[in-house]
C-alpha cells in the first residue's frame, strides 16, 4: 500500500503532517464567509468561497470532493485562488484585521488534504490506524486524487502569506519604538514561524513522486515569486534554520530533482538584514 511508501518518505519527523496542516493555516482561523451579491473583487471572492463550501458539503454526501473537471468548480477556483492576482491591489487591498479571505481558503485546502472517503475510512478501521496515521493515509491518497485542486489552493496560501508579511512589515515599521510591545513582538514571531513552516511544507509536498512535473514546477515558481517577501521579515538566525530545513527535506528527493530548488535555497540564505529583519 502507498501508505508505507508515504510514511517512509516523510519519516524526517512527526512534522511531516503537522507542518503541512500549519502551512495551510498560517495563523488564520475562521471559516465564516459573508454572503454577498455585489461585484467588487472582495465580494466576488467571498461569494466564490461560499459557493465552493456549499459544493463541498453536497459532494461529500456523495463520498467525494469537487473536482476541476466540473466547469462550475473551475470558475470558483479561479476566483478563490486569485489567479488574476487582484488580492493586494488597490481594488482588493489586504486588511490585517480581516481574516475572511485567506483563512477560508486555507480551511478548504485542509479539507481537500484530509478528506477520507468510505474506502479510506474502512481501510483505517481495518488496520486500527490512529489519528495521525489516518491523516498521513488521507494526504497520500488525496495527493493523487485531488492534486489538481490541492496545488492551486496551496499556492494561494503561500501568496496570502507573502501579502500578509508585506502588510505586517508596513504596519510594524510605522510604529514608534515604544509601541513595539511584547505582545506585538510575540505575534510577529508566531507569524514568522508560520511562514517558515508554510515554505518548508510546500517544498515537502512538491518532492513527492506522485506530484506531476508540471505541478512541481508550478509550486516552485510560486515559491520563487513569494519567498523573498516572506524571508525579508525573518531575522538571520531564522533564515539559517529555514535553509537547514529545506536542505533536510531535499535529502529525500531524487538527486537529479534537487537542482530545481537551488533558487529557493539561495533566497533563504539572503544575508541582508534591514527593516523587519532587525525587530526581535
Amino acid at each position: 500500500m502507498r501508505i508505507n511508501h508515504f510514511t517512509k518518505r516523510f519519516a524526517l519527523s512527526r512534522r511531516s503532517v503537522v507542518l503541512f496542516l500549519l502551512a495551510a493555516l498560517i495563523s488564520w482561523a475562521s471559516l465564516a464567509v459573508p454572503a454577498s451579491h455585489a461585484q467588487s473583487p472582495k465580494q466576488l471572492h467571498s461569494a466564490a468561497l461560499q459557493s465552493l463550501t456549499q459544493m463541498i458539503a453536497k459532494a461529500q454526501q456523495q463520498d467525494r470532493m469537487p473536482k476541476l473537471s466540473d466547469p462550475a468548480v473551475t470558475k470558483v477556483f479561479k476566483v478563490i485562488t486569485d489567479q488574476d492576482r487582484l488580492y493586494g491591489t488597490a481594488a482588493f487591498p489586504v486588511d490585517l484585521s480581516d481574516n475572511s479571505v485567506c483563512a477560508p481558503a486555507s480551511q478548504i485546502f485542509i479539507a481537500y488534504l484530509s478528506f477520507m472517503d468510505q474506502s479510506l475510512r474502512k481501510t483505517a478501521q481495518q488496520r486500527g490506524l490512529n489519528s495521525a496515521q489516518q491523516t498521513i493515509m488521507a494526504i497520500s491518497a488525496n495527493t493523487i486524487t485531488y492534486q489538481n485542486e490541492i496545488v492551486p489552493l496551496g499556492n494561494f496560501s503561500i501568496h496570502c502569506g507573502a501579502l500578509i508579511a508585506q502588510e505586517t512589515s508596513k504596519f510594524m515599521r510605522s510604529l514608534p519604538p515604544e509601541q513595539l510591545t511584547p505582545v506585538r513582538r510575540q505575534g510577529l514571531a508566531m507569524m514568522r514561524n508560520s511562514l517558515a513552516q508554510a515554505i518548508t511544507s510546500m517544498i515537502m509536498f512538491s518532492i513527492d513522486d506522485e506530484i506531476t512535473d508540471s505541478h512541481r514546477k508550478e509550486i516552485i515558481a510560486n515559491l520563487e515569486q513569494e519567498m523573498p517577501t516572506m524571508v525579508a521579515i525573518m531575522p538571520l538566525n531564522q533564515r539559517n534554520a529555514l535553509t537547514q530545513n529545506i536542505q533536510q527535506v531535499l535529502e529525500i528527493a531524487p538527486r537529479a530533482r534537487r537542482a530545481l530548488y537551488q533558487g529557493l535555497i539561495e533566497t533563504s540564505q539572503e544575508d541582508s538584514c534591514r527593516g523587519m529583519c532587525r525587530i526581535q
